[in-house]
């Protein structure tokens, strides 16, 4: 099931590689396929680890050369990868 037609922003293709540090200390590695304001979609080579929605996690990545780390938790996940909710963003 998609989630695109409750989206609050749109999101424009993307491919940066990142990663996603769960709560629990597992890592996921992927690489962006969208992004925009309210979330991220990180495609990964191999099925997603087993992880549950709504699970905590710190999305990091580097945007035009600088680091940024972002608090988010899992919306879905597919055989494709993880659709990512992020909890807030501040262009400062």
């Amino acid at each position: 099931m998609s989630d695109i037609g409750q989206r609050k922003y749109d999101r424009v293709p993307s491919k940066v590689l990142a990663q996603l540090r769960l709560e629990d200390g597992r890592v996921q590695d992927g690489i962006t396929r969208d992004m925009g304001f309210g979330g991220i979609f990180l495609h990964t080579p191999l099925p997603p680890l087993d992880i549950l929605r709504g699970t905590r996690a710190k999305l990091v990545m580097t945007l035009f050369d600088r680091p940024v780390e972002l608090s988010c938790h899992v919306a879905h996940t597919n055989q494709e990868g993880i659709g990512i909710q992020l909890e807030r963003v501040s262009l400062e």
